[in-house]
């Protein structure tokens, strides 16, 4: 089972480099690298945290990159600590306005031109229900950028 999990883990990697790889110049996210992480903090649920967990992250990757209009970059950072991980994931894009900062995670808000605005409605409820962890705003500023980090607590 979990040589099937971490098959599907690199499947899903590989589909997250081919829509992101074209999209900025440099490409030095380690996606496999966090996704084993995880999958190790929770090995009791590995089927299902392949799959939603890496749907949060790159659905994560995809607002930075838009935000950052094709330039800029992009950190993930892995926290351990003695409660559980945290994950920040960062970019150097346009920010969010603080009028707004109450809002990304309300379905249907969006300030995109396209898309129906339920990415981080769905990342936020997926790491709360599947995770028993929580998603919110670190920082940001606009024209600097934006932190997004995700809480998990160990496994009982």
């Amino acid at each position: 089972m979990l040589d099937r999990c971490l098959s599907d883990t690199s499947d899903v990697v590989q589909t997250a480099r081919k829509y992101l790889l074209p999209s900025i110049a440099i490409w030095c996210l380690e996606l496999n690298k966090i996704c084993s992480v995880l999958i190790e903090h929770y090995l009791h649920k590995i089927e299902s945290l392949v799959q939603v967990c890496c749907f949060s992250i790159e659905n994560l990757l995809k607002n930075a990159l838009d935000a950052m209009e094709g330039r800029g970059r992009i950190t993930i950072d892995i926290l351990p600590g003695p409660a559980g991980l945290a994950l920040e994931v960062t970019d150097t894009g346009k920010g969010i306005a603080k009028a707004n900062m109450n809002k990304v995670f309300n379905p249907g808000f969006t300030t995109k031109k396209r898309g129906w605005g339920l990415g981080l409605t769905l990342t936020r409820r997926i790491i709360a229900q599947y995770h028993n962890g929580n998603i919110a705003v670190k920082w940001s500023e606009p024209g600097k950028g934006t932190t997004f980090r995700i809480e998990l607590k160990n496994a009982a």
